[in-house]
């Protein structure tokens, strides 16, 4: 684990980036809308910083907008940037974006978080539903319900095979 908080900080100090921009840059991780007021869910996210990360939180009140973010403490470098805007009295959408989980498909982070600061999930009402998964492809005769069961290995009677 701390071979890879190195390499990425070795990785980030040689890439020369320093911005909050350049990390949103990479592209949003995760977004999504949580049931939450955004001032205190900024403030919440803010507060969780380990030895790896500070946190700095930035307001826009006339928007209803904060952005907090978590950079390398010796290096100053941003790694990781929430952005929390208020879209109504009872929503906050949240997006997430980090250079440490491109390309990952199941991220866990953003979730820890939220819960930590209280945030429910809200379902996607905007979102198109997952496609369908197709069944597995199965050697059992059609109307079957019994299930078709690998055959036991043979034994020579001695207990080896």
């Amino acid at each position: 684990m701390k071979f890879r908080i190195a390499g990425a900080a070795a990785a980030l100090i040689a890439g020369g980036c320093g911005t909050s921009e350049d990390v949103k840059r990479t592209g949003i991780v995760w977004q999504g809308t949580v049931a939450a007021r955004y001032d205190q869910l900024a403030k919440c996210l803010s507060t969780q910083t380990t030895l790896y990360y500070k946190s700095a939180l930035q307001f826009d009140t006339a928007r209803r907008r904060a952005t907090v973010t978590f950079s390398i403490p010796v290096t100053g470098i941003p790694v990781e940037v929430y952005d929390v805007r208020q879209v109504s009295d009872e929503a906050t959408e949240v997006s997430w974006s980090t250079r440490l989980e491109r390309g990952r498909q199941q991220v866990g982070k953003p979730y820890y978080l939220l819960d930590q600061c209280g945030a429910t999930p809200l379902p996607s009402s905007s979102a198109a539903p997952p496609p369908p998964v197709p069944p597995a492809p199965s050697s059992a005769p059609p109307g079957s319900q019994e299930p078709n069961w690998a055959p036991e290995p043979e034994t020579d009677g001695r207990g080896g095979r």
